[in-house]
């Protein structure tokens, strides 16, 4: 490393002389000593860079080494997998750890959204809450109405079976609950004739209030396991519903499951319509439809 340049005391001296100065001795050996100064710290400067460059190349050094034996060991250990047979399960490891991470990021995954679904039913739970207190209002706001659909529906079953049934409309979390009931009636054919009393009561209901479509249609299938004698009663309570309330009564019927012993004096001939579907001719079919 080089040194600085000193500036000597004569060369100094003629500056001033050249300057029209005269230095007396006390100043030329205060200049000396700062000179002496001046020097002093240049050279521990230098040796403290001096020392620190040293030290950095022997951290050089030393890595080199290091690297170098880490890396004469790791083709050690590459050499024994190899000649052992254990590479490829080195690299089967390899894989299930690679298999794992992905599983436990598909896990954690699944569980933020676990909580984000807790949190939706969190509120959702609130909002089932809120709902059935509104319709509870709602209901007891149209307690008239539901009255009057309690009663025609009781109508309407005591006309079929020997108690009339009941028919409650509460509110629950997930909506209107409609409950029904008819004591004493034993059948598989009961769920239809329930049907039936239900949509005789709507009839009613939206006659009252000036609604609808103004016409009624049930299948066979309604009837399907119900007792002749209810089939009957079922008919002549639609026929008087129809015309009491002003709607249109359509009833989708075999001919040979008409229950004729069981309608008595009740004119059933009157309401069935000219038009029949059979399959003993070609023009039987309707649309195209043969029966």
């Amino acid at each position: 490393m080089a040194y600085e340049d000193d500036v000597s005391i004569s060369a100094i001296d003629r500056l001033y002389e050249e300057a029209g100065v005269i230095l007396p001795g006390m100043t030329l050996k205060n200049i000396k000593e700062v000179q002496t100064f001046h020097k002093s710290v240049v050279h521990n400067r230098q040796m403290h860079l001096s020392n620190e460059v040293k030290r950095y190349q022997d951290l050089v050094l030393n890595r080199d080494q290091v690297v170098q034996s880490l890396a004469t060991r790791r083709a050690e250990v590459m050499r024994i997998l190899r000649s052992h047979g254990a590479l490829d399960q080195y690299l089967k490891l390899n894989e299930d750890i690679a298999k794992a991470e992905g599983e436990l990021k598909f896990l954690k995954e699944k569980l933020s959204t676990a909580e984000s679904l807790e949190l939706g039913n969190t509120s959702l739970e609130k909002d089932r809450l809120l709902l059935k207190e509104r319709m509870q209002i709602d209901l007891k706001e149209r307690e008239e109405i539901v009255k009057q659909a309690s009663v025609s529906f009781s109508k309407y079953t005591s006309l079929l079976y020997e108690h009339p049934g009941t028919l409650s409309i509460d509110a629950t979390d997930n909506g209107p609950s409609f409950k029904t009931r008819i004591d004493g009636a034993r059948g598989k054919g009961i769920k239809n004739m329930v049907i039936f009393c239900f949509d005789m009561m709507i009839m009613e209901i939206m006659h009252s209030r000036g609604m609808g479509p103004g016409f009624l249609i049930h299948d066979s299938h309604l009837f399907d396991g119900v007792d002749d004698r209810q089939v009957a009663k079922a008919l002549i309570a639609g026929a008087q519903a129809s015309e009491e309330f002003g709607f249109q009564y359509i009833v989708t019927f075999n001919s040979n499951d008409l229950p004729r012993s069981e309608l008595g004096d009740f004119p059933i001939d009157k309401y069935i319509l000219p038009v029949k579907l059979t399959d003993a001719e070609e023009t039987g079919g309707l649309f195209g439809l043969r029966f």
